[in-house]
Parts: structure tokens; C-alpha cells; sequence
């Protein structure tokens, strides 16, 4: 059961942080939309090989999806961050070396204090 949950929580976790319906997301990972449903409450029982088959469509290690090492806490902040790393991405050459310049002066500015 822990690992079901632990499956559970890092799909929607991932879902979430890519803001995709449920179909959108059983398309990027290859698995039938039923199927997705299933993993995404908990009910599904997924193969060792399906398991394999969406940590590869989504470049993860299959641990990370099955190991639970982390808290709801935590994988709201990695869900935050990835959604700023998308964000930031969308940015053109110029607009992407003003915010790092920015950011690098918040940072000493925190730092000094």
C-alpha cells in the first residue's frame, strides 16, 4: 500500500506542476487515460513495467516515483519551482540574463545582511 500511495502522490504532484488535465497528462506519459485515472486515486495497481514505462516518458528514475522521499510540504515547492523554471523558460536570451543578473543582486543583498 505505501508504495501505491507514494505512486499516487508523485503523479499528481507532477500533474499539478504541469497544470495538465488527466488527459493531457496520460497522453505525455503513454498510459491509457482509465489507467491514469486509477493511479491518480489510489485505486490502480500498476505493473513493475508500467511503472518503468512513465518515470522513462517522464526522464525520472522509477525510485522517485515509488520512494516517497518526500513530504506534501516538499513536493509543493518543487511544484512552485518547476512552475518557475517553466516560466522562466519562456523567457527570450536578453530577458533571461536581466532576471539572473537581478537575481544573483537579491541574493548578495540576503547574504550581506
Amino acid at each position: 500500500m505505501l508504495l501505491r500511495k507514494n505512486l499516487t502522490d508523485a503523479m499528481n504532484a507532477l500533474r499539478r506542476s504541469r497544470s495538465l488535465s488527466i488527459t493531457a497528462f496520460s497522453e505525455e506519459v503513454g498510459i491509457s487515460r482509465s489507467s491514469m485515472q486509477a493511479l491518480l486515486n489510489g485505486t490502480g495497481n500498476p505493473r513493475m513495467d508500467t511503472v518503468e514505462h512513465v518515470a522513462a516518458r517522464l526522464c525520472l528514475d522509477p525510485a522517485v516515483l515509488l520512494s516517497g522521499s518526500l513530504t506534501r510540504p516538499q513536493l509543493d515547492v518543487a511544484i512552485s519551482l518547476l512552475r518557475a523554471l517553466d516560466f522562466f523558460a519562456s523567457f527570450s536570451d536578453e530577458e533571461k540574463e536581466k532576471f539572473a543578473s537581478l537575481f544573483l543582486e537579491m541574493i548578495s543583498m540576503v547574504k550581506d545582511d
